[in-house]
């Protein structure tokens, strides 16, 4: 029986119009169509090549061109009575290899849109595959290019942790194998854009649980990182996706709180003369240390005296005031005294005559006098304790709702969107940042506190989102990069104006240094050149975190970022040609400046709640070249499955 890579056959065989031929039309039963005439039998055992015994079932069963768009958008169409046919044809023909394989075939070349490889995906498409694995085997024992396979491994890497057959066959293959001979084949001069893009997609999915595998094969983390310098916006969002995944299992959760009894131990002491020299030059009275100094010192003369004017509406007017100077303005203490046996500081034990037993306590009760009075501003002043009380208890739903309300008396205050920054969506915490930018009744820690928070989370959801579109004709395509524009404006904004010893210095510059090599992509020098001034400052923010003794964690960011830079330079030596020849088959993108009104406007749309939800199936079409179906089943042998 030929196999694949012959040639194919001249014109098409003339075959009889019998019944079962004329039963082609979507109205007929899918049933008749599953049985292949005799004569496409003959024919099909016959061809050369797999791509021909794919053309001639494909007549057969009335497929359109799964080449064209067009021919795609009848697919979608048609999809339910098309899928009829062939899981007809495939039970019926279980043991007919040809047949088989030329399902697979079909099925392969519909992978190539996302829409119908989902539905595939659905339908359990990878269960039929899996249980006749035994046919493939046999026919391919080295593994060859194959583009139109790797939408399979692409689908097995993305929805593993969501569909638990899928878990169990990705199990049964060797992915140390299947990453080692992808990286391979994507390198070799004849890959084409097919496949070096689905290639990149499949490790980019796979780095999370096969971070071992591919930690053991270089080449391969060398292509996630060159791959950063392809020109579609698409791939860089890939590749950098899979660079994160790489380091989301070994990260180091990020340090939340500040351990505020070592850090004023060693902010009374005099700092090293390079990062008093970066002080000086910003403004010391400006720096974080210096306001946090202060606001301690305010803080503890407020507890004074209200042990003995007993006070509260002065001591809320005060506390009010330091909510929004600094991060760490509330300690989270109580009164103490010392103990006469030991000399050590404890939990007092006499009775204050206060309403409250510890420091964060006196936030709701100071609330509670502002509410009763409701004087003017004092509301507001009593929503800020309120919302600040909350946070410290970890209740930051009811923290933002609380801001919610706020913002409906007084729209100005931009405490009550940063408290509704703090909330998990990305989508909700970059709208509510973006808008408290705008507030007039603000503070610089606020400024800076939401600047962080609109960096971090446009970052994500412009990973997201472009990692999600198929093209630049995709609407999603336009509010991704829109995304990562806002995050690089922002980041800019903060390391100009930020202070130098501002604790989440360092998150800042791990998104503007990762955000500088993705919107730059292909024009960036290969030395990095333009990013030198991020990791200088870098440096010094890690210098101001050790010398007030506080930990550095290896965060995924921070991972991910350390990795890229350190491999940059080898990684594009390596995969220079290969890059390149993807960047020679790509259509040109536009070109998009961070200033720009198409950037604003798809920003503005975001903030205003518009969508853009043109998801026509045509829009969702990647634009791949053409995609040889005898290609797969090379990937498809023994040492892969």
């Amino acid at each position: 029986m030929p196999g694949p890579g012959g040639k194919k056959n001249g014109a098409k065989k003339k075959h009889p119009k019998t019944n079962t031929a004329n039963e082609l039309s979507v109205s007929k039963s899918s049933e008749a169509l599953s049985l292949v005439s005799e004569s496409y039998v003959e024919e099909i055992g016959n061809a050369e090549g797999w791509n021909r015994t794919v053309d001639i079932l494909c007549d057969y069963f009335n497929i359109p061109d799964l080449n064209s768009r067009s021919g795609l958008r009848r697919v979608h169409s048609n999809f339910d009575a098309i899928w009829r046919r062939l899981d007809g044809a495939y039970t019926k023909y279980e043991r007919n290899e040809r047949i088989l394989i030329g399902i697979v075939g079909i099925y392969a070349k519909m992978c190539a849109d996302a829409i119908l490889r989902d539905k595939l995906f659905q339908r359990g498409f990878l269960s039929k595959i899996r249980g006749s694995l035994w046919l493939f085997r046999p026919l391919y024992r080295d593994i060859q290019t194959y583009p139109c396979a790797v939408p399979v491994l692409v689908k097995l890497s993305d929805t593993q942790q969501d569909n638990q057959s899928d878990v169990a066959l990705l199990k049964t293959l060797d992915m140390a194998r299947v990453i080692k001979e992808v990286t391979l084949q994507i390198k070799k001069p004849f890959a084409s854009k097919f496949l070096i893009e689905h290639g990149a997609r499949m490790l980019s999915l796979s780095a999370e649980t096969c971070s071992e595998a591919m930690f053991a094969n270089p080449s391969s983390v060398h292509f996630l990182v060159a791959g950063l310098r392809s020109t579609e916006w698409e791939n860089r969002t890939t590749c950098l996706n899979g660079v994160l995944r790489l380091f989301r299992m070994k990260a180091e959760t990020d340090t939340r709180n500040l351990d505020l009894r070592t850090f004023f131990q060693h902010a009374r002491q005099r700092l090293p003369d390079h990062l008093m020299d970066i002080l000086g030059d910003y403004g010391l009275l400006r720096s974080e240390t210096i306001i946090m100094k202060t606001t301690e010192s305010q803080f503890q003369r407020a507890i004074m005296s209200v042990l003995q004017d007993r006070d509260l509406h002065k001591l809320g007017l005060i506390l009010a005031d330091l909510i929004v100077q600094t991060e760490f303005s509330i300690p989270d203490g109580a009164f103490e005294e010392e103990d006469p046996r030991t000399g050590k500081r404890q939990k007092a034990t006499f009775d204050t005559g206060l309403p409250f037993k510890t420091f964060r306590e006196a936030l709701p009760q100071c609330a509670r006098v502002f509410r009763q009075r409701a004087a003017p501003g004092e509301l507001d002043k009593a929503d800020i304790l309120d919302i600040k009380y909350l946070i410290m208890q970890a209740n930051i739903r009811a923290a933002a709702e609380v801001g919610s309300k706020g913002l409906l008396r007084n729209p100005n205050m931009a405490y009550f969107q940063y408290a509704q920054s703090l909330l998990a969506d990305p989508a909700v915490v970059l709208r509510s940042a973006k808008k408290g930018l705008k507030c007039k009744q603000t503070s610089p820690f606020i400024q800076f506190q939401l600047l962080q928070r609109a960096v971090e989370n446009a970052g994500q959801l412009g990973l997201q989102t472009l990692e999600q579109a198929s093209s630049a004709e995709d609407p999603k395509w336009e509010e991704g990069v829109a995304f990562f524009m806002s995050a690089w404006t922002d980041s800019n904004t903060f390391l100009a104006e930020a202070p130098p010893d501002n604790r989440h210095m360092r998150n800042v510059l791990y998104w503007n240094i990762l955000l500088a090599i993705i919107i730059r992509g292909p024009e960036l020098n290969p030395n990095l050149e333009e990013i030198k001034s991020s990791l200088k400052k870098l440096s010094e923010s890690d210098d101001f975190t050790r010398a007030f003794s506080q930990p550095i964690p290896n965060t995924q960011l921070r991972l991910a970022q350390a990795a890229i830079v350190e491999q940059y330079s080898a990684a594009v030596s390596e995969w220079e040609e290969v890059i390149l020849r993807l960047n020679n088959s790509s259509e040109k993108q536009p070109e998009v400046l961070p200033d720009s009104e198409k950037v604003q406007n798809d920003l503005n749309n975001f903030l205003n709640d518009l969508q853009l939800d043109d998801e026509s199936p045509a829009k969702r079409v990647a634009a791949h070249p053409k995609c040889y179906v005898e290609e797969m089943f090379r990937l498809f042998s023994n040492e892969i499955l």
